[in-house]
């Protein structure tokens, strides 16, 4: 998907019924721990997010693809655009940041 600038931030304009992926590389040499977001929603965990929660271990150099939600140790539910009423945030009564992906490295 394309990705458009605007104030310093990247946007994509999703398609509602459409999954994405999420895909992260740190540039440096030392691995770090990485908490991603998706809607306010910690996608590994389930929890409202936070950048002190659980996360995957992201090695140096290489990237990361995050296809959805942790389910259990083998699954994944995909990440999907929907409207906001459909949004898991808002199923679970947590809808304050949907629209929104956040990524916190952690050393």
């Amino acid at each position: 998907m394309p990705v458009y600038w605007h104030e310093r931030r990247a946007w994509v304009a999703g398609k509602p019924g459409h999954e994405f992926a999420l895909r992260i590389r740190k540039r440096g040499r030392e691995e770090v721990l990485v908490v991603v977001s998706v809607d306010g929603v910690n996608a590994l965990s389930g929890e409202t997010a936070s950048p002190h929660q659980s996360g995957y271990g992201l090695p140096p150099r290489k990237p990361f693809e995050l296809n959805g939600w942790r389910r259990n140790l083998g699954q994944t539910a995909a990440f999907y655009f929907t409207s906001l009423p459909d949004s898991y945030a808002a199923r679970t009564g947590r809808p304050d940041n949907v629209d929104v992906i956040g990524v916190a490295l952690c050393q």
